[in-house]
């Protein structure tokens, strides 16, 4: 009897399955894993995204805040010097560091120090630190660096309480100029002649009102009980000689543009305008940078502000610096005005009279007549130095860690 012999083909066919089960198992778990993977980078990636836009914030909220006076503060009640969060919260200034968003989802928060830089006391060295939303850990995520640089709006103190690049005029028997700090170096100050006329102004100061020497200057007032001192320097062919935008400049840290963008309020004032666009404007303490367009386009001249009506503007702690582009009078006895006055075309309070506490300062001519006071004060220019001053990221000090 003959067996046929047949081949069998089931075991090739099995090991066949198994290994493309095997490959497949393998691929998918690959494939599981690169998935995990990529959620943790992506979990990862936005855990940073967070913290990074966290400690972003923290920077952009603070430099809002920052101010000088408040650096000072904590350089002063702290005695390591280095500010943080808790200072802002002591000096009674509210930093939100917890971040979320509309539906009230935490988003992340931050927390910062700043510490004055050790080789220029005109830079603070700021650090941020960016935490994500799920980190519960005092380990920061993400850490922002950055040199920030002091930048007053007024260059320096001005070194007299009356300055003016032309002339100035004084004919009253009522007017008082004093300098009761021994900061600046004069009373009067021009570019053009100064004029004193009439018997009884008066004009004093710890240092005497001279700012030079050689000066040729009509004089009928007694000055300091010694009219050998020169109430001023006029005739200054430096100070005379400087063109509208560099005399502003040279009292003034930016450009009257920037100044004008800048302002804390901007008053459009072509056709002429009095007292009542002020008003409410004194009721605010915190309006410290005013700028007055008096600029008539049309007729291409300069129209008048002109305060007629008792006024209080600005306060020893928060002085004002008021810019008139064009032509200020002052014409009321109880008018008064604490800070820097800058015009760009004249002042003049014609037969009346007013009140200024800091420093009065024109591109033009001044005149000055009627009962009216000029007092420099050191107090009320610090603080206006202080409270118009900020803080500015320094060009390539940014670091993120």
């Amino acid at each position: 009897m003959r067996y046929q012999h047949y081949k069998q083909k089931g075991m090739a066919t099995l090991l066949t399955s198994v290994v493309i089960v095997f490959v497949i198992s393998m691929i998918s778990i690959y494939a599981a894993q690169v998935s995990v993977m990529e959620q943790k980078i992506s979990a990862n990636h936005y855990r940073t995204v967070q913290a990074f836009e966290a400690a972003q914030a923290g920077l952009d909220t603070v430099l809002l805040q920052l101010t000088p006076k408040l650096a000072k503060y904590v350089n002063k009640n702290n005695t390591e010097g280095i500010g943080t969060l808790a200072d802002f919260e002591v000096a009674g200034v509210n930093i939100i560091h917890q971040l979320k968003d509309d539906n009230g989802n935490t988003l992340g928060r931050f927390d910062f120090s700043f510490q004055q830089d050790a080789t220029d006391s005109a830079l603070i060295n700021f650090t941020v630190n960016g935490y994500a939303s799920d980190n519960s850990s005092k380990q920061p995520n993400q850490i922002i660096q950055q040199k920030l640089l002091f930048t007053p709006t007024i260059a320096y103190q001005p070194p007299a309480p009356l300055i003016a690049r032309q002339n100035i005029n004084v004919a009253s028997n009522d007017v008082t100029i004093t300098n009761i700090t021994g900061d600046p170096g004069a009373t009067i100050w021009a570019g053009g002649n100064v004029v004193i006329s009439e018997s009884n102004n008066t004009c004093s100061g710890m240092m005497g009102c001279g700012m030079g020497s050689g000066s040729s200057i009509t004089v009928s007032a007694t000055i300091n009980s010694d009219e050998s001192n020169s109430i001023s320097s006029d005739n200054d062919t430096q100070l005379g000689g400087l063109s509208p935008d560099n005399f502003f400049e040279n009292f003034i840290s930016e450009t009257r543009n920037r100044i004008k963008q800048k302002s804390d309020i901007q008053i459009n004032c072509s056709s002429g305008c009095d007292t009542n666009v002020l008003i409410d404007i004194a009721a605010n303490p915190e309006s410290n940078i005013i700028w007055v367009d008096t600029f008539n386009s049309t007729n291409n001249s300069f129209e008048s502000l002109t305060i007629n009506n008792a006024i209080n503007l600005g306060s020893i702690e928060s002085p004002v610096i008021l810019f008139v582009n064009g032509i200020l009078k002052i014409n009321h006895p109880a008018a008064s005005i604490i800070g820097v006055i800058y015009t760009t075309h004249s002042f003049d309070n014609g037969n009346g009279a007013g009140n200024i506490i800091g420093s009065l300062i024109s591109e033009g001519d001044i005149n000055i007549k009627g009962n009216f006071g000029l007092t420099y004060d050191n107090t009320a220019m610090e603080n206006l130095i202080d409270n118009t001053a900020k803080y500015v990221r320094l060009p390539g000090s940014w670091r993120d860690f």
